[in-house]
């Protein structure tokens, strides 16, 4: 898509023929407030949502009525090979406000991200995919363009000032379409710098066959997922080819989900625990636990 317009980009992302993508930056408050206006108007008949798939058994404990945030979800490898892994949510998790309300409607919700298991999170190749793109110093970043465009300070981050300073007033599809173009945007320099990392491509292919298998058979899906992969779940994406990254055999996470009430963790039950979302921490209100 690195041809397209923005228009053009945003039309695609949005376009009716595929399936409905809303794009989220993790703890977004402006896509939680709209998500369950912008499902309501999707009206799909399953939801995915970007989570890696060994997490599937726990999903009906994250909606669970006696489930309140702020709420984490932790793994480890049975293997004893590699971190943990951590997800945390608050009420303001676009994901967590996605997934209550698939459960108050009975309908189907598939983690639809690599499973922490696949080998490939523990590689330690941090190599960017060959690209069909631009090269790296071809133009102007487009993300660094749109930021100057919008006040002219270096400094502002683009979704912040495209997104969430928007939000106010803002139908929710119109913030939809705001948030899938910063995506693009960013997706677009990262490929024109050398290329989209190698675990993200991978990432992005299970995520891909996810939203094949859950339509296969004609249903209507609403996906949500990181603002920069939706571009790669386009019908007919181009996708460039990911390296393998690692021949160890995936190893089981350890424990099923529980029977009974939502299991109960402290801050000393998630010590060493290491983040899954972007650098840059968590939000205010998300405590770190150490």
């Amino acid at each position: 898509m690195h041809h397209l317009t923005p228009d053009e980009a945003a039309d695609a992302l949005t376009d009716p023929a595929g399936p409905h993508l809303i794009g989220v930056r993790h703890h977004a408050p402006s896509l939680a407030a709209a998500m369950p206006a912008l499902l309501d108007e999707a009206r799909p008949d399953v939801l995915l949502v970007e989570l890696p798939a060994d997490l599937q058994d726990w999903l009906p404990w994250l909606a669970h009525e006696d489930t309140r945030a702020p709420v984490a979800l932790a793994a480890a490898p049975g293997d004893g090979h590699g971190g943990c892994a951590f997800y945390p949510f608050a009420d303001f998790s676009p994901e967590l406000v996605a997934v209550r309300w698939a459960a108050r409607r009975g309908l189907p919700v598939t983690a639809c991200d690599l499973p922490l298991s696949d080998p490939a999170w523990r590689s330690r190749d941090p190599a960017p995919s060959t690209t069909t793109g631009p090269g790296p110093g071809t133009g102007p970043r487009l993300h660094a363009a749109l930021r100057s465009r919008a006040t002219g300070r270096p400094g502002d981050d683009l979704w912040d000032r495209l997104v969430e300073a928007a939000a106010p007033g803002s139908p929710p599809e119109a913030l939809r379409r705001a948030a899938l173009l910063t995506g693009w945007a960013l997706r677009r320099d990262a490929t024109a710098s050398g290329g989209v990392p190698a675990l993200d491509l991978v990432r992005e292919r299970w995520m891909r066959s996810a939203v094949a298998r859950a339509t296969a058979r004609g249903a209507r899906a609403a996906v949500v997922v990181g603002a920069f992969h939706a571009p790669a779940l386009l019908p007919g994406a181009a996708l460039p080819v990911a390296p393998a990254l690692s021949s160890r055999r995936p190893a089981r996470l350890v424990g099923p989900a529980p029977r009974g009430r939502p299991p109960q963790l402290g801050a000393a039950d998630c010590r060493g625990v290491r983040s899954r979302l972007p650098a840059g921490g968590c939000p205010l209100g998300v405590r770190r636990l150490r």
